[in-house]
């Protein structure tokens, strides 16, 4: 390693840093963790004036940036779009999270039978809420036989997806939609124009995927995380795509491709696991860590942040809730009523 520069950011005590030390470099005190005691600090180190030395701080370096919770970067995240307002995962619920000033949306994907990425929470047409092309509701009882792997597009997209609204979201208005291909999201949020200062929109992809499910629902992780790789690829927003997933499988997968995408693993609220036991399983440590909102704790944050992962935990419907897990330190949140996070951002109940 002599003679190399190490490039990197740390979290560095900053009081601690000695005046004649190798790690060059201003910490930034609008960046701060959880942990008021570290800041951000972008270094370059030189390894052969560092040989031999021991700092008196504690320091980490992320594989990428490292991204803390401030005013101007805490995300929020359309979950499905803005599931609370419209239906779930189509345009219309894609664009009223955009008009409303989300910058990343929320959504998952299947793949269908011609193997096309469809933005769908289910492989199937879920019966509470879609109707078959001849206008009848699914059935529940056979709702898992209409299987969106075995189906074109031009066969998904027969059938309705939000006429008959959302019992579970009394201010979800009802409309005749259907299942969008991942390509049109993007094409649509591309389109998409905020105003001067409009930031580029990210993306944020849920895999949806079971071992189960292989050869009957979906395909196998490595031609998932292809089919979705290629999608992001011709549209040009890889670095602008975080790829979330339950299923360490298909995150592995993501990490072995390397399209510039984040990495994003999801926590369920059972089985409970101590943070280190996930990332264990994992075998990596992904760019951010989402648990269900009512796991998170101050100390779940610090450790997620001490390991260089941003925390962003779903879905978070409450605005006082929200307030209390930003002033927490998460780096954003996912919420189904994208109007209320944002609403509580702007009023000055969540500091900043």
């Amino acid at each position: 390693m002599q003679g190399k520069a190490l490039r990197g950011a740390c979290l560095c005590r900053a009081t601690f840093l000695p005046e004649n030390s190798p790690l060059k470099g201003v910490c930034n005190t609008s960046h701060k963790t959880s942990n008021p005691a570290y800041f951000e600090m972008s270094f370059v180190l030189d390894a052969r004036s560092a040989r031999g030395f021991t700092w008196p701080f504690r320091w980490l370096v992320h594989k990428r940036r490292l991204f803390m919770a401030s005013a101007s970067s805490f995300e929020i995240q359309g979950h499905r779009g803005a599931r609370g307002l419209l239906p779930e995962n189509t345009l219309p619920s894609f664009q009223r999270a955009l008009e409303l000033g989300v910058a990343t949306l929320e959504m998952d994907v299947v793949i269908s039978g011609d193997g096309e990425v469809i933005v769908s929470h289910e492989p199937w047409f879920h019966a509470a809420i879609c109707s078959l092309p001849s206008g009848a509701p699914v059935p529940r009882s056979t709702q898992r036989s209409y299987r969106i792997y075995e189906m074109t597009v031009q066969e998904i997209q027969a059938f309705d997806c939000g006429i008959r609204g959302n019992l579970a979201f009394p201010d979800q208005k009802p409309m005749s939609v259907y299942k969008p291909t991942l390509r049109e999201v993007i094409s649509l949020a591309e389109s998409f124009h905020g105003g001067a200062n409009h930031t580029p929109i990210r993306y944020s992809i849920e895999v949806k995927s079971k071992r189960r499910w292989e050869g009957r629902y979906q395909p196998d992780p490595a031609t998932f995380v292809r089919l979705i790789g290629d999608v992001l690829q011709e549209c040009h927003v890889g670095d602008r795509t975080a790829l979330l997933s339950f299923d360490r499988r298909i995150l592995q997968e993501a990490k072995k491709a390397d399209v510039g995408w984040d990495i994003a693993l999801l926590i369920p609220y059972f089985p409970r696991k101590r943070l280190q036991r996930h990332l264990s399983m994992l075998g990596f440590i992904p760019d951010i860590f989402s648990p269900d909102h009512r796991l998170v704790s101050p100390q779940m944050i610090t450790g997620a942040h001490e390991a260089g992962m941003r925390i962003i935990p779903w879905t978070v419907n409450d605005a006082q809730r929200m307030a209390l897990l930003r002033s927490h330190g998460v780096d954003g949140l996912i919420t189904d009523y994208p109007d209320r996070a944002l609403g509580v951002l702007r009023s000055g109940d969540v500091d900043g």
